[in-house]
Parts: C-alpha cells; structure tokens; sequence
C-alpha cells in the first residue's frame, strides 16, 4: 500500500476517501461521494487535498458545495439538478419564474448590466417579458435613488 493509502487508512473520513478512491473516477457517482461526504465541513474535506488523487478532491469538494441559489439567498431551488449551473442559465430560470424578491437579489449580486444582457438573450413569453422588463426598471431605479442617497451622505459628512 503506498504511503498516501496507509495515512488516509489512519482515520475514519480516511477509510471514506480510500473507498471512494477505490471505486475509481469512473465508477463512482456524484451521489455516493454526497452520501459518503455530505456532512463533511469544507476544512475536513481540505485536510485530505495531498492524500487524495485531484480528481477526487475536486469531486468532493464540487458535490459539497453549496448551491448558487443557496449561496445567493434565493427562494427556490433553481440550480437542485444541477449544483454547477452557469451563472447565466440560473439567471434565466429566476427570470423564468419572475419572482420580485428572487431577480432584485440576482441584480445585486450580478448587477442589473448583467440581468439585462440575459434578459435579452432568453426567450419568454409576452407577459413574462412584460413583468421582468417592468421588474428591472423598477430594480434600476430604486438602486440609482440609493447610490443618490448614499451620495448625498457622504457629502454631508464633515
């Protein structure tokens, strides 16, 4: 057994890793390295990174990821089938769905230059297109009158 085998044979996250290293890149699914790893903290996961082959780390590492939608706080689930979702296509479902509270939080996080651009590219249909276009004028406008009054308070600091 090589040396890296017989470290990761000392603990029980070890044995884990070294079954799943075992089963092999091809072998293994997405949804045994989450049943294995799930409960894992991101520094457990970091203390194996030299004594796992890449493939496997990085493995773990994507599948104990939080998800996009989780990440920015959206209210559904939009990216469930797949963690790994570009960014543009989990804007398109958000907008999609044209849930206020849901796109304002997509036009903080990627800014509304970037909402837009998706926007246009997508197809939707009239009425959709109707609420978003309203939605981001009303985003766009309310994040101006903050930035103008975030102005203003900065003039008026002595």
């Amino acid at each position: 057994m090589s040396q890296r085998k017989a470290q990761l044979a000392l603990s029980p996250k070890g044995r884990v890793l070294l079954a799943l290293w075992r089963r092999g890149v091809k072998e293994l699914t997405t949804t045994e390295i989450k049943q294995a790893t799930g409960d894992w903290s991101k520094d457990a996961i970091g203390k194996f990174a030299g004594l796992v082959p890449a493939w496997l780390f990085t493995s773990v590492q994507q599948v104990n990821a939080p998800r996009k939608s989780v990440k920015l706080g959206l209210s559904g689930a939009y990216d469930c089938s797949n963690p790994n979702i570009r960014d543009d296509v989990l804007i398109g479902k958000v907008l999609e769905v044209h849930k206020f509270e849901d796109v304002a939080r997509l036009c903080f996080y990627y800014g509304v230059a970037k909402v837009k651009r998706v926007f246009k590219r997508c197809e939707f249909g009239q009425m959709t297109r109707d609420i978003v276009t309203r939605m981001l004028g009303n985003i766009s406008k309310g994040l101006s009158a903050m930035q103008a009054g975030n102005a203003d308070d900065r003039r008026r600091l002595p």
